[in-house]
This record gives structure tokens, sequence and C-alpha cells, in this order.
């Protein structure tokens, strides 16, 4: 298990050797920057994906994602916003770790028009870092 501020200083620990074959990587994880943090990008079935920890703010309480639709994934409170620019499509999900911690997954579909299961694959990426979270 890892703590929320440890993949925000190494976000590419996300996930582990395990988790990377079972969600089909064909790209290892790379350090990549980010305007709100250090991300990792990895590319995978389904499409590119980033990570961005953010170890002292729940993203989804943010006033301008409120309008996104809420859910959950592993139990815990998730906003997920589909975003379409040039043809491509990409989906954020803001999932709350605790109070006042949180983490982005960013995934950009490979396909044009998007894959069926893109989003999909972006909740498989959250659920294994809430996993490796504890």
């Amino acid at each position: 298990m890892l703590a929320l501020s440890s993949l925000a200083e190494d976000p590419c620990q996300a996930l582990t050797h395990e988790d990377v074959v079972r969600l089909s990587v064909f790209t290892e994880g790379a350090e990549v920057p980010d305007p709100s943090g250090k991300s990792c990008q990895w590319s995978a079935r389904g499409g590119v994906v980033r990570f961005t920890a953010y170890p002292t703010a729940d993203k989804t309480q943010d006033q301008d994602v409120q309008h996104l639709p809420a859910g959950e994934i592993e139990g815990r409170r998730a906003v997920i916003g589909e975003f379409s620019r040039s043809g491509t499509t990409s989906y954020t999900i803001l999932v709350t770790t605790s109070p006042g911690r949180s983490f982005r997954i960013l995934i950009v579909s490979s396909a044009d028009p998007p894959e069926p299961d893109t989003l999909a694959v972006g909740k498989d990426f959250a659920a294994a870092v809430l996993r490796r979270l504890g």
C-alpha cells in the first residue's frame, strides 16, 4: 500500500506490475509535465491514460465540476466528465480517496469514434489506483 502523497511525488508507482498486465498497458508509465502536479502517462487498450494525485485537495468538490455527474468507483465518490475536441473524445475521472484528497484519471480515446470501452478502461485504472492505496 502507498500513500497518496507518495504517488504525488512518484505518480508512475500508481500501478503494480500485475495492474499493467491486467489493464493491457503497452507503453510503460512515464512522468509527464502537468500544470497541477506530476503526472504519469501510459498507453493502453482504449487510449492514453494519465494519472495525477492531489494529496491536499478533493477535486471532486471543485466548483467547476459540480455540473458533472457524480457516482462511485470502489465505494469512493467519483465525478466523470466527457469532452470532445477536434474529433477526439476524452474522459476525466476525479476520485476522492479520503477527506481533502483525490486523484484524476484522464483518458484520451485512441480511436475515432471512441472505442465503446474507453470510459470503462479509465474506471478500471481508477479502481486499480484505489486498490494500490488500500
